[in-house]
C-alpha cells in the first residue's frame, strides 16, 4: 500500500481494515468465513483491496472478530464475514458472507456517519432483539412528536429545513426519521464534541448531527431481562477470553521454553556427535596404527622364520654331503683278527674284545676306542664310541698315547 494515503486503520484479533482517503477499502488476515471480503476464504499476509466496493465511495468502516461493516458517503451500508449471530443485520441471514452485502434498511433511521456510532451500530446488531427494541422505541418516538407536532421547543439543524421539504414528498416514513432526527439531534458547533466518542470535533456539514440527550432504559420487564442476560453472556464471555488468554500466554511461555530446551538439546547433541566423530577417528587411527605393527610384526617373524628353515635346509643339505662323501663301511668282525689302530695291532681273543667305531665303522680294541662324542651329522645325538683317530679330528687338542690296557 504504497503511495496510498490511509484515512481509518481498524485492528482485529483476525484480520484488519484500512480505509484510504479515496474511499477504497483495504483487508488482510485470516479469512476464515469471509471477514476479508475477497469472495473467499484465504488467508491474506498483504493488504488488499476490496474489489466489490468497487463504485462506492467508502466514509466509514468497523469491525469485530469475525465480520466487517462498510459505511458509504450515499448512506449504504455493507456487511460481509461469518453470520453466526445474526450480526450482519439481514432479513434472511446466511450462515456467511463471503463478500460485501448491501444491508437494506430495516428501520427508517439515519445510518450514523461517526465511527463511535457506527461501533454502535454494529455492536446492537448482534442481536435480533436489540433491533426489535430499536423499532419499538422508534415508534413511541414518532408517536410522541406527532402528539406535539405544534411544538417548535427542539432546535434542529440548519440543514433539515431542505430535508423537511425532502421529506414530505415521500410520505410518512420520511416524516418518521425526521421526527426521530428532532429528538436525537441539535446543531453542532465547531468547538463541540461527539456526546458519544468525545473525539470528533471538526465539524463537517455532511456529518449527521449528533444524540443530544442519552438514551433511556426502557421500562419493559422483558427487555430488561434479555439485556441482564446479554450483560451476563458478556461478562462470562470476558472471563472465557481472560482465561484463553491466560491459557495462551501460558502455552507461548511453555513454547519458548521447549524452544529453549531444544535448541539446547540440538547443542549437546551437535557436540556429542562431535564427540563421537573424533572418538571414531582416534579408534580409527589405533587400529591402523596396532594393525600396522602387527603386520610388520609378522612380517619379520616371517622372515626369521624363512631365514631359519633356509639355515636348516643348508644343515640338511650339508649332512646329505657328508653322508654322500663320507659313506660309513660297516667292518664285519669276523673278517679282523687284530686291532686296526696302525699303532697297536693288538690280536682279539676272548679276554680282547673287538669295538666298531661309529664314526669309521672300523674294530678296535676297548684301548683305542675308549673316546666317547655325539656325531650329529651321522644321527648320533648321545655320546657314542670312537675311534682315537677320528676322535682326533673333532678335537685338536687331543693326544693319542700308546695303548697297554688289556681287554678283560
Amino acid at each position: 500500500m504504497l503511495h496510498i494515503s490511509i484515512k481509518q486503520v481498524v485492528m482485529c484479533k483476525f484480520h484488519a481494515v484500512f480505509l484510504t482517503d479515496n474511499g477504497n477499502v483495504w483487508t488482510c488476515g485470516h479469512g476464515l468465513g469471509g471477514r476479508l471480503g475477497h469472495g473467499d476464504e484465504k488467508t491474506i499476509l498483504v493488504p488488499k483491496k476490496i474489489d466489490a466496493l468497487t463504485g462506492q465511495v467508502c466514509t466509514g468502516i468497523a469491525a469485530g472478530q469475525d465480520h466487517t461493516v462498510v459505511l458509504c458517503k450515499n448512506g449504504n451500508v455493507f456487511t460481509f464475514g461469518l453470520n453466526k449471530y445474526h450480526q450482519m443485520g439481514h432479513h434472511r441471514p446466511a450462515a456467511q458472507y463471503l463478500t460485501p452485502k448491501l444491508l437494506k434498511k430495516q428501520l427508517d433511521v439515519c445510518i450514523p456517519r461517526c465511527p463511535f456510532q457506527l461501533f454502535l451500530l454494529l455492536e446492537l446488531g448482534k442481536e435480533r432483539e436489540t433491533w426489535k427494541y430499536l423499532k419499538t422505541l422508534l415508534k413511541v418516538v414518532t408517536d410522541i412528536q406527532t402528539s406535539q407536532s405544534d411544538n417548535e421547543d427542539m432546535l434542529v439543524h440548519p440543514k433539515l429545513n431542505k430535508t423537511e421539504e425532502i421529506f414530505s414528498k415521500t410520505g410518512g416514513d420520511a416524516r418518521k426519521t425526521l421526527s426521530l432526527n428532532r429528538v436525537f439531534s441539535r446543531p453542532k458547533t465547531s468547538n463541540q464534541v461527539c456526546q458519544l466518542c468525545g473525539q470528533c470535533s471538526t465539524y463537517r456539514g455532511d456529518v449527521e448531527p449528533v444524540v443530544r440527550t442519552p438514551l433511556k432504559e426502557p421500562d419493559t420487564p422483558q427487555i430488561k431481562e434479555q439485556l441482564d442476560k446479554c450483560q451476563q453472556e458478556k461478562d462470562e464471555l470476558e472471563k472465557q477470553c481472560k482465561k484463553l488468554m491466560n491459557s495462551i500466554g501460558a502455552a507461548a511461555n511453555a513454547r519458548e521454553k521447549q524452544e529453549l530446551e531444544i535448541r539446547h538439546l540440538k547443542n549437546e547433541l551437535g557436540k556429542f556427535r562431535e564427540e563421537k566423530d573424533l572418538a571414531i577417528q582416534r579408534c580409527e587411527a589405533t587400529c591402523t596404527n596396532k594393525l600396522t605393527k602387527i603386520h610388520q610384526e609378522a612380517d619379520f617373524a616371517v622372515h626369521k622364520a624363512q631365514e631359519r628353515l633356509a639355515e636348516v635346509e643348508k644343515d640338511r643339505q650339508d649332512l646329505l654331503r657328508l653322508q654322500s662323501l663320507h659313506k660309513l663301511t660297516w667292518i664285519p668282525d669276523k673278517i679282523v683278527s687284530r686291532c686296526m689302530n696302525t699303532k697297536c695291532r693288538a690280536p682279539f681273543s676272548q679276554t680282547r674284545r673287538r669295538h666298531h667305531c661309529r664314526c669309521c665303522g672300523r674294530v678296535f680294541c676297548s684301548g683305542c676306542s675308549s673316546q666317547l662324542s655325539p656325531l650329529e651329522q651321522l644321527g648320533y645325538s648321545d655320546p657314542v664310541r670312537m675311534c682315537n683317530q677320528c676322535f682326533a679330528l673333532l678335537d685338536e687338542t687331543f693326544v693319542e698315547v700308546g695303548c697297554t690296557e688289556n681287554d678283560t
